[in-house]
This record gives C-alpha cells, structure tokens and sequence, in this order.
C-alpha cells in the first residue's frame, strides 16, 4: 500500500524580497501624438506589462522607473514625469505578508525611441492603445489612470 501524497503545488516563479512592502516603479511611456505605449513582454509570464521593477536601497522612485524603463527597453526617458499612482497593486506574488506598493510615472513623449528587449524583457514595442493585449497584473489599471492625465 503506498503512502498519500497531496497534489503538487504550482510553484511560485519569483518570491518578493522583503516581508511587508516591497517598493517598485513603474514608466507609463505614451506618444500622445500617435496615440502609443510603451510595452514590454515578460520573460517570466509572457505576459505585456509597464516597463518597471523593484527600487534599489537609496535609490529615487522616478530614478528606478527611468532605469528600469532603460535597462527593459532602451528607452533613455529624460524631461519631465507625473506622479500617477503611489500605493499597492494587485500582483501574482502578493501574499498576506509581503506585498509590492509602487509609483508609477507617466511619461509623454514625442519619440520612438529604438527598442532592445534586456533584462527581466523578452520583448518591447509600441502598442496602440485603443487596441491593448491583456496587461499584467494591475498594469490596466494604471494605464487607464495614466490617459486621465495625458492632457494635464
């Protein structure tokens, strides 16, 4: 008689680092103009997000979207950002005791900058945004928040 062995849990891909909250940042990169966002693809779900990522220690919330939009894409962003959202967000790997909180900036543009796929992307590109693929996580959210200030 062989012993019971429970269902194999789906292991969780990425743990968050810190119990509590763990701060990330967030590029709302939009051409007002052609009406395009700035997108990457996820190497970790395939799925297309906000260029953005984890705040290292002593580091500016806006430094980290600028840089994590950089390091994902290429896009070096300069000029003026607006603070959009600062706060939690639904995410995959939340639980009951750590939790991301980010702040996400919207960045207007005129520009296409020359993309490059790196880091954490497995992909990048302009997307219409009358024509979005399903986003990441609470990436829908923001977007939406983010076009409530493209004309501010």
């Amino acid at each position: 008689m062989s012993e019971y062995q429970p269902p194999a849990q789906p292991e969780q891909t990425k743990k968050l680092w810190f119990d509590g909250p763990n701060y990330t940042a967030d590029a709302v990169v939009i051409n007002a103009v052609s009406r395009r966002i700035l997108l990457i693809q996820r190497k970790d779900t395939q799925q297309w997000a906000l260029p953005g990522g984890f705040v290292d220690a002593n580091e500016l919330a806006i430094d980290a979207a600028r840089r994590e939009a950089e390091e994902e894409t290429g896009a070096h962003l300069v000029g003026d950002a607006r603070l959009i959202y600062k706060g939690i967000v639904d995410d995959p790997r939340n639980s009951d005791t750590a939790w991301i909180e980010t702040s996400a900036y919207l960045f207007k543009t005129l520009n296409f900058f020359n993309l490059k796929a790196g880091d954490d992307a497995a992909d990048a590109g302009w997307k219409n945004l009358s024509e979005l693929p399903p986003l990441y996580a609470s990436h829908q959210k923001i977007v939406s928040l983010a076009l409530h200030h493209l004309n501010d």
